[in-house]
């Protein structure tokens, strides 16, 4: 029985962490893939809906954009609370990334008053009016 080595890294807490071998390309493509924000991002300092909305402009929508990846993982996030029974979640939902942008951005339009919600309470509002669980 071959025994795959394993190599060591020092924990936060003190102990060890162990990586397998075929971790470490992988890590390091993460790594490399990672490279931070888009400029565009910068936009988003006080995370307000009216500032990704103004993010959200600026990218028109583009489904590689950091506005729409955001979007996406409140999306995907809320329709699996919606799945598992949550009224809070999204149901019945049929999104694609390069929709996501104009519903959050029609809402936005519809609803001013919201502009300084934090920008997750903004796109869940967005969101759940859309597509409600009731």
């Amino acid at each position: 029985m071959r025994r795959e080595q394993s190599s060591t890294l020092p924990s936060q807490k003190g102990g060890t962490l162990f990586v397998r071998p075929f971790t470490w390309p992988v890590l390091v493509l993460v790594g490399a893939l990672a490279g931070g924000p888009p400029a565009s991002a910068q936009a988003v300092e006080d995370r307000s809906a009216g500032s990704l909305g103004q993010t959200c402009k600026v990218e028109q929508g583009g489904a590689s954009g950091w506005c729409s990846a955001y979007l996406l993982g409140v999306a995907d996030t809320l329709s699996a609370f919606g799945a598992g029974g949550d009224k809070g979640g999204l149901c019945g939902a049929s999104y694609a990334i390069e929709d996501l942008a104009e519903v959050f951005l029609t809402w936005m339009q519809a609803n001013p008053k919201f502009l300084q919600l934090d920008m997750l309470a903004g796109v869940s509002l967005a969101l759940r009016q859309t597509w409600p669980c009731r």
